[in-house]
């Protein structure tokens, strides 16, 4: 970010000192024997090798646990090195708890992943544990530090399909805490604060049944962040996140020094015990580290998810394909030979995914969720035939599935088991993935359509919560000792690693009712990600994209544009000049709705820019560079580029309103003696700059209002 935004918004700042204790004195101690001994006192101490200079790492464990306000003393028991830059460890408490994992650094990237297995070791239940850090650093040496986060797929109305600008899901800021008062996010606005996961979740907006999806991690806050040791912009510091796909609370607070950072991020539990011999995996962390500011933390974080996490498709590295989905265009009613007219239009633009979203099941999306067949009435002759059409225009086949389901729905009626059990009146069913054979059943359900019909894309909406009136599905109710959950995403994962192992050909989209549950668990286990359900406003799109891409490769941030059945837009979309698919252009492009009722022309243009992102869609997932502060009216203008070194990239520049008709736009990232062709992708006229002229004199773009234009440069 060129001038990071200073709003806090909905951050809340708590008074709370309970969890501002020092150090336990078993963990000091066992410090000052290691550095004696010249070798690593802790798993911090070994991490910290991975640290820049300016970033001081303090010994610790690198987690934490407290009960009832007290933090659990740990004692390192081993620490030895296994193989390369492996390492595996044992702590132990004082009441025999035990936590013993393993350490794998990754110096090309500059970042430690670490697993630990709670076990309790003693011949009693364990007392409660009331708080649980995955994460738990203290940095030593910092002034004025910055923490930069992004809000998540939440919108300030609330509802998702509203349209607002500018838009507040996945928008970027820093915040400078303040002393002695922490900063507190969370994956949901109802959850910050909350000291023990104990909330009655009230919605203020009534869903009519159909669910909501609060309890993935994603809804508030996007669980990645950076911190950087001071104010200046090229402050070195860290980026961090967790494998844990629903609630959690982080922190970030002063400790008890105007130099002493203290970092908490972990799952939100309540009352969690143990029985003599169980074991409890925590969620997997993710620490790196970055030298030059926060556009030098933002890449490397981008890099390492792209590099490190996103499973390969088809033996490749992931890059964003283009895929159509009938919603919000066509939403209910529809007919195979309605369908097959839009496959051929699909075709015609460039589609490589076609997704049959909610409604091919019998009952359809507000009846018959549950009911995992053919609807005969769209597909009398079964799905067969229209799967071997899309084949047939060069097309992968998809279809959406989610895990709920109405109780007179086939699946609940004929395994009641599979389902968690709930109050009376909370509709519909949440599919219980804490079961082995819940989850066994469906890798079963999906891998049998996979095969039959030869899916290559799924939609995978696993995140609907129950509701009765606008009480809100919660852990509470079905979760007495803490484990459930835990249970419940080791199952989720399971059940997404399954699929993709046994069909390699296949390409999994986390959907989530939009951006809800994205974090570094969904991710390693996806491909690719749809962005939030508020598609219907341009702008509203590139701000959601562009700000996500701060923390996440452009594959994790898919948004649609195309039309109603008449091939119609009301909106801004109106007339899809370039901007409608331009707003689209910075994560996974998707077209949705009556393609084959578009104008010939329009379709054609929609070919030309499906065109240019195959061309382009490469250099999504390199470096990242927000040119020009995140808007924050109409008449702000917008930039962004993506390049690959200072070999080649493209520069994205968007205008809605305001008064100025032209905008200077500063390039980064190029070689100032080396000379580029830069080339419109709209119009094809191109001319040679020299990355000095790019970078200091700027790019002068003039742009009506309501418009957008791409450029791409090399060097020449």
């Amino acid at each position: 970010m060129e001038t990071p935004l200073k709003g806090i918004n909905r951050r809340q700042f708590l008074s709370s000192t309970a969890v501002m204790a020092a150090a336990p004195a078993w963990v000091g101690a066992a410090t000052a024997a290691g550095q004696e001994s010249g070798t690593p006192a802790s798993l911090v101490e070994v991490m910290a090798e991975l640290a820049p200079e300016g970033v001081s790492l303090k010994p610790g464990p690198g987690f934490a646990m407290e009960r009832n306000g007290e933090m659990l003393a740990w004692k390192l028991e081993s620490l030895e090195a296994d193989t390369g830059d492996a390492w595996n460890f044992r702590y132990r408490s004082r009441d025999g708890l035990e936590a013993a994992g393993s350490l794998r650094l990754d110096r090309t990237l500059r970042v430690a992943e670490y697993r630990v297995k709670l076990t309790n070791s003693s011949d009693g239940r364990s007392l409660p544990l009331t708080r649980l850090y995955s994460l738990f650093l203290r940095l030593g040496g910092v002034t004025d530090p910055r923490i930069m986060g992004c809000s998540g797929a939440g919108s300030a109305s609330y509802f998702p399909h509203a349209r607002e600008f500018p838009s507040d899901a996945f928008r970027p800021r820093w915040i400078e805490p303040f002393h002695y008062r922490p900063v507190e996010f969370a994956s949901h606005r109802n959850l910050t604060g909350c000291p023990t996961g104990s909330c009655e979740v009230r919605v203020p907006v009534k869903q009519r049944g159909f669910g909501e999806r609060w309890t993935g991690s994603s809804s508030q806050d996007l669980p990645l962040f950076m911190v950087s040791q001071g104010p200046d912009s090229d402050q070195p510091g860290i980026f961090f996140g967790l494998e844990w796909s629903t609630f959690w609370q982080a922190r970030v607070a002063y400790d008890g020094s105007p130099t002493d950072l203290k970092i908490e991020v972990g799952p939100l539990i309540k009352d969690l015990v143990l029985d003599p011999g169980e074991s409890l995996d925590l969620p997997v962390v993710h620490l790196g580290f970055f030298e030059k500011g926060f556009e030098s933390g933002s890449n490397g974080l981008r890099r390492y998810i792209h590099q490190r996490l996103t499973p390969h498709y088809r033996g490749k590295p992931m890059v964003p394909h283009v895929a159509y989905t009938l919603w919000p265009g066509i939403s209910v009613t529809y007919t195979e030979e309605e369908l097959r007219s839009q496959v051929d239009a699909a075709a015609e633009a460039g589609v490589e995914m076609f997704c049959v979203d909610a409604d091919w099941y019998k009952g359809g999306h507000s009846k018959g969720r549950g009911n995992w067949e053919v609807d005969p009435e769209k597909f009398p002759r079964g799905m067969e035939p229209f799967a071997e059409y899309v084949r047939s225009k060069g097309m992968g086949m998809g279809l959406y599935f989610e895990a709920v389901a109405f109780p007179w729905t086939n699946l609940p009626r004929e395994h009641p088991e599979f389902f968690y059990k709930l109050p009376e009146g909370f509709h519909p069913l949440k599919y219980n993935f804490s079961s082995p054979k819940a989850c066994d059943h469906w890798i079963d359900l999906i891998g049998g359509f996979v095969e039959r019909y030869d899916l290559r894309y799924i939609r995978a909406d696993f995140y609907t919560d129950p509701m009765r009136g606008e009480e809100s599905f919660h852990w509470d109710l079905v979760d007495s000792d803490g484990k459930t959950r835990f249970a419940h995403v080791r199952g989720l994962y399971r059940v997404w690693e399954t699929l993709t192992s046994r069909h390699p050909r296949l390409m999994l989209e986390l959907n989530a009712g939009g951006g809800n549950a994205i974090d570094l668990g969904s991710l390693r286990r996806h491909h690719c990600a749809w962005a939030n359900d508020m598609s219907g406003h341009p702008h509203s799109c590139r701000m959601i994209q562009l700000g996500a891409n701060a923390f996440l490769p452009a594959n994790y941030m898919g948004s649609a544009v195309g039309p109603d059945r008449e091939g119609r837009d009301n909106g801004l979309d109106a007339g899809f000049s370039d901007q409608a698919f331009l707003s689209r252009m910075s994560g996974q492009l998707l077209l949705h709705g009556g393609l084959a009722a578009w104008p010939p022309e329009v379709l054609q243009r929609a070919k030309h820019w499906v065109g240019v992102y195959k061309k382009i869609r490469p250099l999504l997932v390199k470096d990242f560079y927000r040119l020009m502060s995140v808007p924050n009216s109409e008449a702000d203008w917008d930039a962004a580029q993506f390049c690959d070194g200072s070999r080649e990239g493209v520069v994205f520049v968007f205008r809605y309103l305001g008064r100025r008709p032209r905008q200077s736009i500063f390039l980064q990232s190029l070689d100032a003696g080396r000379r580029y062709r830069l080339q419109d992708e709209g119009t094809g006229e191109s001319r040679t700059l020299s990355g000095s002229e790019l970078m200091h004199g700027g790019l002068t773009v003039p742009l009506a209002p309501n418009s957008a234009r791409l450029f791409s440069y090399r060097a020449v």
